[in-house]
């Protein structure tokens, strides 16, 4: 049995449904920071020499704790309503399928709207949620990636006064 950690290698079962391996912890901590390992992705440890959940493993546990939690609040949307306080009308005449809505339709689509700060490098949805929301970019941008065989993949970068989600809604 190992004496250090550094010795014990690693194999990653990845969102590709590809098993990556065997790596020293070194490059495991690398696919922490990289975004490539999550908490729940499934890590074999040669040492214990079976398959388990990478925030179950004590190697792992600082890394996924810096690069995998947020300090800052979660997004939780406001209450229903409340969005008036977050969303002018100016703000939903950037998008172009609401610019042609008069004031009193408009005031009407914030009041049912709900409205999420999210932090750089946050994540507003995941591949597998559900698809019930419709994502507004009121400002700053959003980055679409694919993680693929190992690697983390742009597929597009929306900006404000587009949309992300609708297809998901509508499918």
């Amino acid at each position: 049995m190992p004496i250090d950690n550094k010795e014990v290698n690693y194999k990653v079962w990845a969102s590709d449904n590809v098993v990556y391996g065997p790596v020293p912890l070194e490059t495991l901590l690398e696919w922490v920071a990289d975004g490539r390992v999550l908490p729940t992705t499934w890590v074999f440890s040669h040492e214990i020499n079976s398959w388990k959940p990478a925030n179950s493993l004590s190697p792992l546990s600082d890394a996924l704790a810096e690069y995998h939690t947020s300090h800052a609040p979660l997004p939780m949307p406001c209450e229903v309503g409340k969005a008036e306080e977050s969303i002018t009308i100016d703000h939903l005449r950037q998008f172009d399928v609401l610019a042609g809505l008069g004031q009193a339709e408009l005031e009407q689509f914030i009041d049912h709207c709900m409205v999420m700060e999210v932090e750089e490098g946050g994540i507003i949805m995941k591949k597998g949620s559900p698809g019930d929301g419709l994502f507004m970019i009121l400002s700053g941008e959003a980055r679409v990636r694919l993680i693929a065989a190992g690697e983390d993949q742009t597929l597009a970068t929306v900006k404000a006064g587009s949309f992300i989600g609708e297809v998901a809604m509508f499918s």
